[in-house]
């Protein structure tokens, strides 16, 4: 519909003209599936979501008839825990860190506890180390690529029963948008193969294409190089969980309609991913070592896809630097025309914290944290903060110090951020710094 949300689905299953499946869906105006229908046999079960949007009750018919299963959610709308509705089984718990990353997965088989898995993050949200329970040895490591952040390029496994040796080495194989498509060995032999629908749907080969239930390695990144958890059918995709039968997100974007006017769908196309599960990106150039094209910086500058590629904010910030030089006089005219337009309303200034007179005070509080970089572009101080914000465009506060206090006028002094600068890092270029380089 107009909104996003599928209305019908069809499916003809052999070829012969026939649609052996019709789905149809009804979405209220938050875009909650309220019902689903199917013909000729009705096996789904509708979902329900709490008073925040997310889907607290999932349909697998996978499972059977109107089988599901049920998800809890924190206060933050990170997904805790799921539960195999038909026998109240535990099927997944997670633990979360204060970055949002999750760092814990407590996987069961039968509802007893199997295995405790712990993730080790680099800064950019890469999985380069995984232990499980309790030994100090890793059993997975990850290597990943630069031209992308979901670029896997080959996983050590161990599995020795006593633990502590990586004897098993396979490299990914992905497609153009980093779908997993093949691990092979050192030698270059095709250990296991994948396939996929439009949305996600994975199926798993032998190297000759002989059907396998689940991966015999225990691969997980598959579907846009994202991390599946098998016994919950659904994708870790960073901020949000992704469900694959349903097509769609299970929870609201948290950063609202920048892709478009539905909060649950998957904006991926054959040009598009969603490493984030927050805004689609477009593969090649603007996630590579050759930054934006011309026509994605214009694009990029006019207000379109403005949250930072994780990894890559320098080398994409660098090429609007680079158009921008290339623009001609009334053309940058126009754009700080608009510019004055969009940002002369200047009550947002009034709902950021006020700048503590003193260093001392302001750490004494929790309103703020220390920013290192910021040293480096106000000349003067001694050390900078921000306060702290609640989105990845919400404004931001930037209070800077020397040695007699606060500083209130010139080169050192802090300002404030209309886009805030560590959670939307382009956004703030376009917004906080392109307008001092042509304006």
């Amino acid at each position: 519909d107009a909104t996003g949300n599928w209305k019908e689905f069809r499916q003809d299953e052999n070829g012969d003209g026939t649609w052996d499946f019709n789905q149809t869906r009804t979405a209220n105006a938050v875009n909650e599936i309220t019902d689903i229908s199917n013909t000729p046999s009705d096996i789904w079960a509708t979902p329900s979501y709490d008073k925040n949007g997310n889907t607290t009750t999932n349909p697998r018919p996978d499972l059977g008839t109107n089988a599901t299963m049920t998800a809890t959610f924190d206060a933050w709308n990170r997904m805790t825990k799921l539960v195999d509705d038909s026998n109240s089984n535990i099927l997944l718990e997670n633990q979360y860190d204060g970055r949002n990353f999750r760092i814990v997965a407590k996987e069961y088989t039968s509802g007893t506890l199997d295995q405790t898995r712990q993730y080790y993050f680099t800064e950019d949200w890469q999985c380069v180390e995984e232990h499980v329970d309790t030994t100090s040895m890793p059993r997975r490591h990850y290597v990943w690529g630069m031209r992308y952040i979901d670029d896997l390029v080959l996983r050590d496994r161990d599995i020795t029963p006593s633990g502590g040796l990586m004897s098993e080495r396979l490299y990914y194989l992905p497609d153009a948008n980093w779908n997993t498509t093949a691990v092979v060995s050192d030698s270059g032999s095709v250990q296991e193969r994948y396939e996929y629908d439009p949305y996600g749907n994975l199926r798993v080969f032998a190297a000759d294409y002989t059907p396998r239930s689940s991966s015999n390695y225990a691969v997980h990144y598959t579907y846009t190089s994202r991390e599946c958890a098998p016994a919950a059918g659904l994708y870790y995709f960073r901020n949000r969980w992704y469900d694959a039968l349903l097509g769609r997100f299970s929870s609201r974007d948290p950063i609202g309609y920048v892709d478009g006017l539905s909060l649950y769908r998957i904006y991926i196309a054959l040009s598009r991913v969603d490493p984030t599960g927050m805004q689609y990106m477009i593969p090649g150039d603007m996630l590579g070592g050759s930054g934006l094209s011309d026509s994605e910086a214009d694009a990029m500058l006019e207000g379109q896809q403005v949250t930072s590629p994780l990894g890559q904010a320098q080398k994409v910030i660098n090429s609007l630097i680079d158009r921008i030089k290339e623009w001609p006089e009334n053309r940058a005219k126009a754009w700080c025309k608009k510019w004055h337009e969009k940002q002369k309303s200047d009550d947002w200034l009034d709902k950021l914290p006020s700048c503590p007179c003193s260093q001392n005070e302001i750490e004494s509080g929790s309103d703020f944290y220390e920013s290192p970089p910021d040293k480096a572009t106000h000349d003067g101080c001694d050390v900078c903060f921000r306060s702290n914000a609640s989105g990845i465009t919400a404004p931001a506060q930037q209070c800077c110090y020397d040695a007699e206090g606060l500083i209130t006028s010139g080169s050192g002094a802090g300002t404030a951020d209309h886009t805030n600068s560590q959670k939307n890092v382009i956004g703030h270029f376009i917004d906080d710094v392109m307008p001092f380089l042509i304006c």
